[in-house]
């Protein structure tokens, strides 16, 4: 088990989606601030950090740009193939803990049911063991129920600054350039505050291998 909250800066999150559908379902902006708010009321400081979700890579062009433009970074597995994204996921595990040595480090893992798989299992345990590590398995569920996607919400227009029904899922996916390579989100979506502009885009970049 891992210790009690730690409050440290550096926080990570790992979210493993077994079924991308459930994705044409959910409100982008409302799964990352109701995991972000989920951690927050468990005692974890929130941080500056994206969500990266392993998922498969047949998803839609749309949709992965809607999740894009909410902050989150998509790391792809071969459709399908659990025991490949079980594997990658282990590998970025491996990399996290490679790359935050020996700063004191908080790894969020949203998944269902990866407890039940040893290798993930093995590694997690081993890296619990150790003071500077603390990884934290955490049921997406729990979270999900709070992110249904509403009809009715309302955008800010990129264009022209108006609001307008309509969300990222029924937008065609910008072409890349070279500034958006994939895995890098460098989109967000405009929706209407109550005070101020529209947010300014932002670029996050994934793990460097």
């Amino acid at each position: 088990m891992p210790d009690p909250p730690r409050n440290w800066d550096e926080n990570t999150i790992f979210w493993d989606v077994e079924d991308w559908s459930i994705l044409k379902d959910l409100d982008p902006e409302l799964v990352v601030e109701k995991t972000f708010s989920h951690l927050n009321d468990r005692g974890y400081l929130r941080s500056d950090t994206s969500i990266e979700a392993f998922f498969d890579d047949d998803i839609p062009d749309n949709l992965l740009y809607a999740y894009e433009s909410s902050g989150m970074v998509h790391l792809p597995v071969a459709k399908g193939n659990k025991h490949a994204r079980l594997h990658r996921m282990t590998v970025y595990i491996l990399i996290w803990a490679h790359n935050h040595r020996p700063c004191p480090s908080n790894l969020f893992i949203l998944s269902e049911n990866i407890k039940e798989d040893k290798q993930v299992a093995s590694v997690v345990k081993s890296l619990n063991e150790k003071h500077f590590y603390n990884v934290v398995l955490v049921d997406p569920r729990s979270i999900l129920v709070d992110c249904r996607l509403s009809p009715a919400k309302e955008w800010i227009c990129d264009c022209c600054g108006l609001p307008f029904k309509k969300t990222y899922f029924d937008r065609p996916r910008p072409p890349r350039t070279p500034l958006t390579s994939p895995g890098v989100a460098v989109y967000r979506s405009a929706r209407k505050s109550p005070s101020g502009p529209p947010s300014q885009p932002t670029i996050s970049s994934p793990p460097t291998l």
